[in-house]
């Protein structure tokens, strides 16, 4: 039996590679893509009674600036606490008088105190290097949060039309769905 025999297998197998390669480049994002409705579960109350008294997409924009005001502040003023508290612990660290204690520190003939230094000053480059990777993730995090309030937007100003949209493809049955 040939493998891609008839016009329709290879078609198939071609929709299959391009479904996967579509899969592997959106993964990165998946968070995003999977917040919008998670959001839009707990926002959808607050759109239906703001949609009673203006328009739709107003209403929607509205819920999305309350959700980013209720996202995104907490925790970007936890994330600044705990930078502030990393550099005053990084400068506390540095200016203490066990670390001068430290650099004198000698066992027998061997300088432990300079091996401790030397490891100390390796670990201050390691974190630095590391803050890199961290700019890189927050910079992730910022593209998924804003796939994330887009697809919350459209999904408030829309409803009707991305369920019906999505239903072909939900496994469930039109009763329980």
């Amino acid at each position: 039996m040939p493998f891609f025999d008839t016009q329709r297998q290879r078609a198939a197998w071609l929709i299959l590679v391009l479904g996967l390669a579509l899969v592997w480049a959106l993964w990165p994002f998946s968070t995003g893509l999977i917040g919008a409705p998670v959001l839009y579960v707990v926002f959808a109350p607050v759109q239906r009674e703001l949609v009673r008294r203006i328009r739709p997409s107003i209403a929607a924009g509205i819920v999305v600036l309350l959700a980013i005001v209720l996202v995104v502040a907490p925790t970007a003023s936890i994330v600044g606490v705990i930078a502030t508290e990393a550099q005053d612990m990084a400068a506390s660290i540095i200016k203490s008088p066990l670390l001068a204690r430290l650099r004198e520190l000698r066992v027998g003939p061997y300088q432990v105190g300079a091996q401790l230094e030397a490891l100390g000053t390796s670990l201050v480059s390691w974190a630095g290097s590391s803050a890199l990777g961290l700019i890189g993730t927050a910079t992730r995090f910022g593209i998924q949060l804003t796939i994330t309030f887009f697809g919350l937007y459209y999904l408030l100003v829309a409803p009707d039309h991305a369920w019906r949209s999505l239903r072909p493809y939900i496994p469930f049955s039109s009763a329980s769905a």
